[in-house]
């Protein structure tokens, strides 16, 4: 399996799926341009769990995104942990396949 792996933000998100990814011996590269901690919670009316942007785009394979902003439920942090939980499997069964 494929240990390539690129993580930009290092905020709960991003640090949430390279423990993940971790757990099962993957080493992770992540990168974080900012000193302090940003929040990026989404805050448009109507953008709740599946209307989030979505984990994957079908144009670039293996980019993955994660972050309150993507599918996921919960308020802010909880959100962010939580699409990193969602995310996670679809990270593994394409490094499992590339």
């Amino acid at each position: 399996m494929s240990s390539n792996v690129h993580i930009i933000g290092a905020g709960v998100s991003g640090l949430s799926t390279a423990s993940l990814l971790a757990n099962e011996n993957i080493s992770c590269k992540v990168y974080e341009k900012s000193s302090t901690v940003v929040e990026s919670v989404v805050k448009e009316p109507g953008l709740v769990w599946k209307n989030k942007m979505s984990h994957e785009v079908s144009q670039v394979k293996g980019l993955f995104f994660v972050g309150d902003s993507t599918v996921s439920y919960g308020i802010g942090t909880d959100s962010a942990a939580h699409s990193s939980i969602l995310c996670h499997p679809k990270i593994i069964s394409y490094l499992k396949n590339a």
